[in-house]
């Protein structure tokens, strides 16, 4: 009976892809994590097969079909985004190839199919969760002191790929590039600052 559940280590990895539900068992923490027969919504609860194999097919629509060829066991993953079909007859389900692996039994099939599952969902999820890192460079141009003693400057920037020029007063900080001070000034200063700095360049 206790092959019906996945391993304890198989049950981690599920429970990161947000696997939380009541289950028949649990894994005795005190005993090498072996399964105990009991209902249970813990953190130490364990999935069966059947209900991981129905988490991942509708949480993350992927599929699987464990099968022999008559003396070994071996598995196929199937899902909607692939285009090639399966060519098993009356089954016209989208299919993802994988580079085929026999079994002696179909307990080493299953498990070896549920680790290959957890590889593919953890690799979309961590890609699909990846920070998106966009550079732009920023010009800037120290035009003006704000009053003759002050170390502050009012600096026109512009970033690449953007049309609006802002102005604030700011200075030249030792990293080589500008900070802000009091932040960015009201529009009417910004305009009658820009026509001086278009002037200027005449």
């Amino acid at each position: 009976m206790k092959n019906l559940f996945i391993t304890f280590e198989q049950s981690q990895k599920i429970k990161s892809l947000g696997f939380n539900e009541p289950c028949l068992g649990f894994y005795d923490e005190f005993n090498d994590n072996s399964v105990v027969f009991g209902l249970s919504e813990g953190s130490n609860n364990a999935p069966t097969y059947q209900q991981t194999f129905k988490f991942i097919r509708d949480k993350y629509d992927k599929n699987v079909v464990i099968f022999s060829d008559g003396f070994q066991w071996t598995f196929d993953l199937r899902w909607k985004d692939e285009q090639e079909l399966s060519s098993y007859p009356g089954v016209q389900f989208p299919k993802k190839e994988i580079d085929r692996v026999m079994f002696d039994t179909y307990e080493d099939a299953e498990s070896a199919c549920l680790n290959k599952l957890i590889e593919i969902v953890s690799d979309n999820k961590t890609s699909s969760n990846s920070v998106k890192h966009i550079v732009k460079k920023t010009h800037y141009w120290l035009f003006k002191k704000t009053n003759e003693d002050s170390k502050y400057y009012y600096v026109r920037t512009l970033v690449d790929g953007l049309n609006n020029i802002i102005w604030f007063m700011g200075y030249e900080n030792q990293n080589g590039t500008v900070s802000s001070v009091g932040g960015q000034l009201s529009e009417d200063t910004q305009k009658e600052l820009e026509n001086e700095y278009q002037q200027s360049l005449k």
